[in-house]
């Protein structure tokens, strides 16, 4: 009989890898992000969840086992791993709340049976969906593909929600296939590219999309280090555009990151923030900056001040230090007061979010209000303020 209304609520780790004594929690459903700095325990997390479930009937889905995640190696053979998951399920009529289910090595296999797992849609995004395509690519001659248009109704909302993450209006969703291998392919303007000549950031987004949208109700999609090629205004609007889909489909969306992004997103994120210290591993729900930075020592630095030069730097530095901001700042020199408005202009046009970036001039060029305005005009339009002065008298 088939399993429903799958829900996983927390994975209480015992001994898993590097982790000891920690629990993890989860939006149900929804986004949940797993933090912390390189060799925390992300990874082992996210991989460990892959393998709880078995696939659903009549799905052609990949079964993920431990052997795929935790290979038995001279220096790792996993014995003595354990770690219980707490779910919710619906079989037939019967609705099972707060199952525990208990996952350990014990000898030289994992246990309980793979066949005895409940059975749920898991779809695993690793590091390998950000290689690009072309680096996939044995082949160094002319590649010939037959391209067929996706007009079906999974393809066109891809479609419109990559456009709307990559302020893109694609105006085709295609699948080019050869010989050996197929590709996606979009068109952009008067363009139209395979994933060949595709970004890496744009080519994962649009397998995100396709995992997500494409999953049905109750699915646990798992995505190793989502920011990865993503800049962070494009990002937050993935997430944004996730987390809808998540609740209307009753999803669990599980992902690692570092991206300080996410500290602006607890709205919509539930943050796991994994620490390692000498004897424990920790977990925090909330997570800012400083408490971040006060038990690991490591600096998201969240504020961007942007000087001239190095004397600038060390002047800002100094003030900063002394209204105690120092460690939440990120000191950026941009050469030349003329630079500071490219710089701006650049962020701006590119959709970069600014409300946690200051710019600073030195005073002694464009010290006046018009001339910073006539300036940014300037490098925003093209035009000079006396031809922006022609065009709106005309």
């Amino acid at each position: 009989m088939p399993h429903s209304e799958q829900s996983l609520k927390r994975m209480d780790i015992e001994e898993l890898k590097n982790l000891r004594n920690v629990s993890v929690e989860f939006a149900t459903p929804g986004l949940t992000a797993i933090m912390g700095i390189n060799g925390s325990g992300k990874s082992t997390i996210l991989h460990a969840l892959a393998c709880c479930y078995q696939p659903l009937q009549n799905k052609d889905r990949e079964n993920y086992k431990f052997s795929m995640f935790f290979t038995p190696n001279p220096d790792s053979l996993w014995q003595g791993s354990k770690f219980t998951i707490i779910h919710d399920y619906r079989r037939g009529q019967q609705l099972y709340r707060d199952k525990e289910e208990v996952f350990t090595k014990a000898t030289d296999r994992w246990s309980p049976k793979y066949s005895r797992r409940i059975s749920r849609h898991v779809i695993f995004l690793g590091i390998r969906t950000c290689a690009p395509a072309i680096e996939l690519e044995s082949q160094s001659s002319f590649i010939h593909y037959g391209t067929t248009p996706r007009i079906d109704q999974l393809a066109n909302r891809v479609k419109e929600k990559a456009g709307l993450i990559m302020n893109r209006n694609y105006f085709t969703y295609n699948v080019h296939t050869t010989t050996r291998s197929q590709y996606i392919g979009v068109g952009h303007q008067d363009i139209q590219y395979s994933a060949l000549s595709m970004g890496a950031g744009e080519q994962r987004i649009f397998k995100i999309l396709e995992s997500i949208f494409g999953a049905p109700r109750n699915s646990l999609i798992i995505i190793d280090e989502i920011d990865l090629l993503l800049h962070p205004n494009a990002l937050k609007k993935l997430l944004e555009v996730i987390n809808e889909r998540s609740i209307d489909k009753n999803l669990q969306i599980v992902f690692s990151s570092h991206s300080p992004v996410l500290f602006e997103m607890q709205d919509i994120v539930k943050t796991q923030h994994i620490i390692q210290t000498t004897n424990h591993t920790l977990r925090l729900d909330f997570t800012t900056p400083d408490i971040i930075y006060r038990i690991t020592g490591v600096s998201s630095k969240p504020i961007e001040l942007y000087v001239e030069d190095s004397l600038a730097r060390t002047i800002v530095q100094n003030v900063a230090k002394e209204i105690g901001v120092l460690r939440s700042v990120q000191i950026i020199p941009y050469g030349p007061a003329i630079n500071c408005f490219t710089v701006v202009a650049g962020l701006l046009l590119s959709g970069h979010a600014i409300n946690h970036c200051l710019f600073i001039l030195d005073g002694d060029r464009y010290s006046t209000n018009e001339e910073k305005v006539a300036r940014i005009n300037q490098v925003l339009t093209g035009m000079t303020s006396h031809q922006l002065s022609l065009e709106t008298d005309l």
